[in-house]
């Protein structure tokens, strides 16, 4: 990943195929980009607890990770919240308008000290799409869907 300093990656249907796995070379590829000094992280809608342990098998360890679709961004390791937008859980797909993939993502590069034009991001739904704009290079999986 030449010149990316940030990688934010959905879980569903991106980063974890049809059966939840991660793919070897996808899990060869985000240590590669660790060992290359990249932040890795995870950009999704499920809960923390779900996500945590995804990231830590990963060996996602020491960075945020940004779940409930941006509303709530916790060091994995820690647990500590760098970020939280109090919004009704129950209506997750019905979030508070500030609690974004994006947004989060940008809050979370800003903290680095990153600059979009360093993320890449990776993404296959309507709720990956802001975030996939924002970077610096985002990757879209929707068109792999209609060539299969």
């Amino acid at each position: 990943m030449p010149g990316f300093r940030l990688i934010a990656a959905d879980l569903d249907d991106t980063l974890l195929d049809d059966n939840l796995q991660v793919s070897p070379r996808t899990v060869k590829a985000l240590k590669k980009a660790l060992e290359m000094g990249c932040v890795v992280t995870i950009a999704t809608g499920r809960m923390f607890r779900s996500a945590r342990q995804i990231a830590l098998d990963l060996g996602i360890i020491e960075a945020p990770i940004i779940t409930y679709l941006g509303a709530l961004v916790k060091n994995a390791r820690s647990e500590e919240a760098l970020a939280e937008t109090p919004v009704p859980f129950d209506l997750a797909e019905f979030m508070h308008p500030q609690a974004t993939k994006k947004n989060a993502l940008h809050n979370l590069a800003r903290s680095l000290g990153i600059p979009r034009e360093k993320i890449i991001a990776f993404g296959d739904s309507y709720n990956d799409l802001d975030m996939i704009q924002y970077a610096g290079m985002g990757v879209s999986k929707v068109l792999e869907r209609f060539l299969e």
